[in-house]
This record gives C-alpha cells, sequence and structure tokens, in this order.
C-alpha cells in the first residue's frame, strides 16, 4: 500500500485538485491555469512512472539506453494525455462544458503535457549523468 501511494500521490493531487470546487474556480478566473495545470500534469505523470519503476524494482528498464527511456517515458505521458483529453471531451458532450474550446487548445494541451514530462526528464537524466 506504501508503494501504491508513493507511486500515485501526485496525479491524484492533481486530479482532486483540477476536479474540486477550487479547481473549478481557478480554471474559470485564470486563464493560465489550464496551461499550468497541464505542465504539472506532464511531469506528475512522469514522476509517477519513474516512482513505479523505482518501487518495483523493474528490472526489464535498467539495460535501455537513456534516449529509449525518455521516449517511453514521453509515449507514457502523451498516453496519459489523450485520456485526459477524452475525459474533457466526454464531459463537453455530457454536462455542456467548454473544456475544449477548439482543435488548437486540445493540441496546446497535448504539447505541454510533453514539455513537462520533457523537463523531469531532463533534470532526472542530467542527475545521472552528473552522479558519474
Amino acid at each position: 500500500m506504501k508503494r501504491i501511494f508513493k507511486v500515485l500521490w501526485l496525479p491524484t493531487f492533481l486530479f482532486i485538485l483540477s476536479s474540486s470546487r477550487v479547481g473549478i474556480y481557478l480554471y474559470s478566473n485564470y486563464e493560465h491555469f489550464d496551461t499550468l495545470m497541464h505542465g504539472a500534469g506532464g511531469i506528475a505523470i512522469a514522476y509517477m512512472f519513474l516512482t513505479m519503476q523505482r518501487a518495483y524494482k523493474l528490472s526489464w528498464w535498467q539495460p535501455i539506453p537513456r534516449l529509449w527511456k525518455i521516449i517511453f517515458i514521453l509515449s507514457f505521458v502523451a498516453l496519459f494525455g489523450i485520456a485526459w483529453e477524452w475525459y474533457e471531451f466526454l464531459l463537453d458532450q455530457a454536462y455542456g462544458t467548454h473544456h475544449q474550446p477548439s482543435l488548437a487548445d486540445t493540441m496546446y494541451d497535448l504539447l505541454l503535457d510533453l514539455l513537462g514530462a520533457s523537463l523531469l526528464c531532463l533534470a532526472k537524466f542530467r542527475s545521472l549523468t552528473n552522479r558519474k
């Protein structure tokens, strides 16, 4: 149970924040809150993957070259980003909300997810290089 909490706490926190009254207020009143949340979401999902890999000691992960690790993490984040955009689309369809005002907004959100994950990967793999 402790491992699961370590892995899921950050994405869960961001999901609860964005779905809460506070999140709805922030989305409504601060234009760039969505930008911040997508960047943070990318970081959170990449963090979740790296923490899961470390917590469960995934042996298949160790021999993979660094570039492929980054590509894998970015793909993992993109999958979650697409799932989130579907979630927003379904909310818009079911409840008449306006989470996705345009295709450009959706593409921008996915880009921000990947940029957040890229920042975490850069920090993580740079720190690994500096330790050697």
